[in-house]
C-alpha cells in the first residue's frame, strides 16, 4: 500500500492522503511513520482504493487510522491527479471502519466477504476451528470498538464472493459515520412552553432549543469533552457550533 499526501483549498487546506494497492501487514506502521514525517494530525482524511490484502494488516491499519484521529473515504487519484471514486473491499473495508468521520460517495464501492487462507478449500482440525473462531471474535470486538453494528461481521462471513453494500446498508451498520451529525429534533413541553433537543452520533453533544411562557428564546449547546483538547480540535468544534 502506497501513500500520496496533499492539501487541498476547497476544504480550509485540510490534508488528504490518498492510499492505493494491497494491504500489506506493515501499512499501520508506515502510515504512523507517514503522518510523523508529514505532520499530519486529527482531522487528515485518508482516502483509500484497495482490493484488499492481508486481514491482519487490514486491523493494524485501521487500529493506526483510529490512533491517528483521520477521516475515511473511498476514492482515488485520476491520470491527471484529480480524485474521483475508488473501491474499498476486504481488509481495505476492516481499515476503513477507523476513521472518526466515514464516508462513501455514490459512484465509489464498499465490499465484503468472508475471509480465507492460501492453499483453498480444506478440512480444520479441532485446535485450527478453535483458532477460527477466536479470530471471529476478534473481527467483532474490533467493529464494535469502532462503532460499527458488529452484524456487518455475521454479513461479511455469509459471503465468500464479494457483496458490495447499499448506502442503506452502509448507514444502517454504521459503516458511513459523523460523530458530530445530529439526530432529528425532539419536541418536548417545558415550563408551558416547548424545548426541542437534538442529541450528536457519539452522544457527546447535546443541543437544546427552549421557548418558555415568557416567549424568551434560548438556544442552549452541551458538549463533554475530554481534556485535554489540542489546538487543532478546539477550532474544529468552534467551526462545528458557528455552522450549526
Amino acid at each position: 500500500l502506497s501513500f500520496e499526501t496533499a492539501t487541498y483549498p476547497a476544504c480550509g487546506g485540510c490534508s488528504v492522503v490518498f492510499a492505493s494497492g494491497e494491504i500489506d501487514v506493515d501499512a499501520g506502521e508506515r502510515l504512523l511513520a507517514t503522518a510523523v514525517r508529514r505532520g499530519l494530525g486529527r482531522g487528515t482524511i485518508l482516502v483509500l482504493d484497495s482490493p484488499g490484502g492481508r486481514l491482519l494488516g487490514g486491523l493494524r491499519l485501521g487500529r493506526a487510522i483510529q490512533q491517528l484521529g483521520f477521516d475515511t473515504r473511498v476514492g482515488r487519484l485520476d491520470g491527471d491527479g484529480r480524485p474521483i471514486d475508488g473501491i474499498c473491499a476486504s481488509a481495505c473495508a476492516l481499515a476503513f471502519l477507523g476513521g472518526v468521520r466515514r464516508d462513501v460517495s455514490p459512484g465509489s464501492k464498499f465490499g465484503v466477504h468472508r475471509f480465507y487462507f492460501p492453499g483453498g478449500v480444506r478440512s480444520y482440525d479441532a485446535d485450527e476451528l478453535g483458532a477460527l473462531q477466536e479470530l471471529t471474535g476478534s473481527l467483532v470486538a474490533y467493529a464494535s470498538g469502532m462503532g460499527v453494528d458488529a452484524r456487518l461481521v455475521s454479513v461479511s462471513s455469509a459471503r465468500s464472493d464479494l457483496k458490495v453494500l447499499s448506502p442503506d446498508e452502509l448507514r444502517s451498520f454504521r459503516v458511513v459515520y459523523d460523530p458530530l451529525a445530529c439526530s432529528p429534533w425532539e419536541v418536548r413541553t417545558f415550563r408551558g412552553g416547548l424545548a426541542a433537543v437534538s442529541h450528536s452520533a457519539d452522544g457527546q453533544a447535546d443541543v437544546s432549543l427552549f421557548c418558555d411562557e415568557t416567549g424568551a428564546r434560548r438556544a442552549v449547546l452541551v458538549h463533554r469533552f475530554t481534556p485535554p483538547l489540542e489546538a487543532g480540535e478546539q477550532a474544529r468544534y468552534h467551526r462545528w457550533y458557528r455552522t450549526a
